[in-house]
């Protein structure tokens, strides 16, 4: 067997029913980052072998696959696959698309939540950092005014330092 026949899948070969099948192109995408080796292969079908497409530099300097057949563009983004209609530029969603959106804004909305709660404490604990510092000066200000009185006591009438 050929490489493009191995393709990424080791020894099994589907690629044969394909080509039997008619299937003129067909994609691999592998959408854990932290495998080795390419994560998005493309081939197209010519006479009865699979050659593989190129990869073209995309936009934001990643890969992306043109699949001139279906018009459509493939570009991996972190563990998403991203396919653009090559005529209007528009992305397709997908399901898993909808399902890491949707995961991010609950993951957002519970980072709201939990600045709000952490802006709720610490709006608490300035008002009792105020009402210490508050007591504390009232505190003081009583002290201050009773020494005051005592050093007035102690100090004989008339004996006072202009």
């Amino acid at each position: 067997r050929t490489d493009s026949e191995r393709g990424a899948l080791g020894n099994w070969c589907p690629y044969r029913d394909y080509a039997r099948l008619g299937i003129r192109e067909y994609f691999l995408f592998q959408p854990d980052s932290g495998r080795k080796g390419r994560r998005l292969v493309g081939y197209q079908l010519r006479g009865r072998k699979y050659l593989e497409l190129p990869a073209e530099l995309g936009p934001g300097g990643g890969s992306e696959i043109v699949s001139e057949l279906l018009g459509v563009s493939l570009r991996v983004e972190g563990e998403l696959l991203r396919v653009r209609n090559q005529e209007t530029g528009e992305d397709y969603v997908w399901h898993v698309n909808r399902q890491f959106r949707m995961k991010a804004a609950e993951r957002q909305s519970r980072l709201d939540a939990e600045a709000r709660q952490v802006a709720e404490r610490q709006s608490r604990l300035d008002a009792e950092a105020l009402r210490v510092a508050e007591q504390a000066r009232k505190t003081a200000e009583r002290r201050l005014a009773a020494l005051e009185a005592q050093l007035r006591e102690s100090v004989p009438e008339g004996k006072h330092d202009a």
